[in-house]
C-alpha cells in the first residue's frame, strides 16, 4: 500500500471512529446499571430510552419503573408510542414511557445542577422525543446520514405531517379541543385532569413559578399545509367559527364569521368552488388556524397568571426566518417562501441538529436562544443583569403588556399586537362554551 493510500485510510478511520458513539462509563440507578454515549463533540453525556414507568393497561396510570440486572446500554432515542405515518402504516411500541437524559460530560456525581424538561408536540396524538429532525419524519434510524438520505428521497406532499381529518368547509376545528373532559366520560382510577385548565388558571389552584410563555409569527402556516388541496379549496368562514363559542342565535354567528373574513382576508376575495387559493389568501387564511389555536390561548393564559400569579412573566413572538426554520422549509413551494417563522420553527434554535447546515447568522441566533432559555432555568430570569445579555427581556406587567420580538433584530412590541386578536379577545369573553 502506498504512503497516500495509507494516508487516507489513517484519515477516513479517525473520521468514522468520531462517528461512532463512544461508551460512558456505567452508572447506578435505582433501576438498574445504566451505560450511555458520550456526545460526537465531547460535550455531554447523553442516556437514550431509558424506561420510567411501565404500561399496565389503557387510560390508566402508569405501572412502577422496571428493573434489571445487567448493564442497560440506553442509545435508543428513537422509540415512540404508537402512531400512523400518512394515515396508513403504523408504528411504535407500547412500552414508549422513556427518559433522554442529557448532562455535562466533566459533572461530579453530586453536583446539583439546573434541568430543563422538554415534553414533546404532536397534539396529543403522535411525535416522539427523538433528535428533532428525526421525529418529524418518525424515523426510527439511529445513522444520521441514514436520516439524510431517507429525506432527501420525499417529495413536498410527504414532508408535511399528517392531521386528523376536518369537516368539510372546516378550517380550525380540529386544532381546538372544546369537549369535555376525558375523565368526566371514562372513569379511571387516577383521574389525570378534573379541572378545566381555564378554570385552573382563574382560581389560582397551580403551581406559581415564573414562566416564559410565547409563540411563531406564523403558527398556522404548518397546520393550513397539512392540509390537501380539495380541503383547502372548500374553506368558508361561516363553518371555520371557532367551536369552542357559543352563540345566542344563528344570525349573531354569521355575523362574527363576516368579522372575522373582513380581518383575517383583508379585502382578498375567498376562491371560488373549486378554485385554487393563492399565496396571498392561504396565509390569511392560515392566520386564523395559527391565532385561534395557539397565539391567542397564549396571550388570554399570560392575562389569567398576571391576575393570580406574582412571580415574573415573560413573552416572546418568535419570527426569525433562516435555514434552521426546519417546519416552514418542508412547505410546499407556494408557501415556503413566505417569511417568518411558523409553528415549531423556533425549537430548532434550541436543540443540536448535526446535519442541517447554519451560517453566522443562525449560530447567532442559536446562541441567543439557548442562552436565554438556560438563565431561564438557572436564574428565572432570561436576561440577568450580571450576564450582560445583548438585550434585555423585561417581565410582563398588567398595565403595558409587552413581548420581546425575537428576530434578527431584537425589539418590544405591545402583547396584543394586532386587531384581529383583539377581536379574538372580545370574542371569548362574551361567547365562551360552557361546559
Amino acid at each position: 500500500m502506498g504512503l497516500c493510500s495509507t494516508k487516507w485510510l489513517v484519515l477516513w478511520s479517525l473520521w468514522a471512529a468520531r462517528l461512532l458513539p463512544q461508551p460512558t462509563l456505567v452508572i447506578q440507578l435505582s433501576n438498574g446499571p445504566v451505560r450511555g454515549t458520550i456526545s460526537p463533540d465531547g460535550s455531554h453525556t447523553q442516556y437514550a430510552g431509558i424506561p420510567y414507568a411501565t404500561i399496565r393497561q389503557r387510560f390508566q396510570s402508569p405501572g412502577p419503573h422496571p428493573t434489571w440486572d445487567n448493564v442497560f446500554d440506553a442509545i435508543n432515542e428513537h422509540k415512540h408510542c404508537f402512531q400512523s405515518i400518512e394515515d396508513t402504516v403504523m408504528t411504535g411500541t407500547k412500552q414508549c414511557l422513556i427518559l433522554n437524559v442529557y448532562n455535562p460530560l466533566n459533572t461530579t456525581p453530586d453536583a446539583k445542577l439546573p434541568v430543563m424538561v422538554y415534553f414533546h408536540g404532536g397534539g396529543f396524538f403522535k411525535g416522539s422525543s427523538a433528535s428533532l429532525l428525526a421525529k418529524v419524519m418518525l424515523f426510527e434510524s439511529q445513522d444520521p446520514y441514514d436520516l439524510y438520505n431517507y429525506f432527501m428521497t420525499k417529495s413536498d406532499a410527504d414532508l408535511i405531517l399528517t392531521r386528523v381529518p376536518r369537516k368539510e368547509g372546516n378550517l380550525i376545528a380540529s386544532e381546538i379541543l372544546y369537549t369535555p373532559c376525558a375523565e368526566k366520560l371514562i372513569e379511571g382510577e387516577e383521574p389525570f385532569l378534573t379541572k378545566s385548565p381555564l378554570d385552573i388558571l382563574i382560581k389560582g389552584d397551580y403551581n406559581k413559578v415564573p414562566v416564559m410563555i410565547g409563540g411563531n409569527n406564523e403558527e398556522g402556516l404548518l397546520l393550513f399545509a397539512m392540509d390537501n388541496a380539495t380541503m383547502t379549496r372548500r374553506i368558508t368562514f361561516e363553518k371555520s367559527v371557532p367551536k369552542n363559542l357559543e352563540f345566542p342565535s344563528e344570525n349573531v354567528k354569521m355575523e362574527v364569521a363576516q368579522k372575522l373574513k373582513r380581518l383575517y382576508m383583508e379585502g382578498d376575495k375567498m376562491p371560488m368552488e373549486g378554485e385554487t387559493l393563492s399565496q396571498n389568501a392561504s396565509v390569511r387564511l392560515s392566520r386564523l388556524m395559527g391565532e385561534v389555536g395557539i397565539n391567542y390561548p397564549a396571550l388570554e393564559e399570560t392575562e389569567l397568571l398576571l391576575k393570580t400569579n406574582n412571580n415574573p412573566i415573560y413573552n416572546y413572538m418568535f419570527q426569525y426566518y433562516g435555514n434552521r426554520n426546519i417546519p416552514m422549509l418542508l412547505m410546499s413551494s407556494k408557501l415556503r417562501g413566505v417569511k417568518g417563522a411558523t409553528h415549531a420553527d423556533d425549537i430548532f434554535y434550541i436543540f443540536s441538529q448535526t446535519i442541517i447546515p447554519t451560517t453566522i447568522f443562525e449560530n447567532n441566533m442559536i446562541e441567543s436562544m439557548t442562552t436565554m432559555w438556560t438563565n431561564f432555568a438557572k436564574y428565572g430570569d432570561p436576561t440577568p443583569d450580571f450576564t450582560n445579555p445583548p438585550v434585555k427581556w423585561h417581565r410582563t406587567n398588567s398595565t403595558t403588556p409587552t413581548a420581546l420580538v425575537i428576530d434578527s433584530e431584537f425589539s418590544t412590541a405591545p402583547l396584543w399586537y394586532n386587531d384581529r386578536v383583539k377581536y379574538l379577545r372580545e370574542l371569548y369573553s362574551k361567547f365562551r362554551r360552557k361546559g
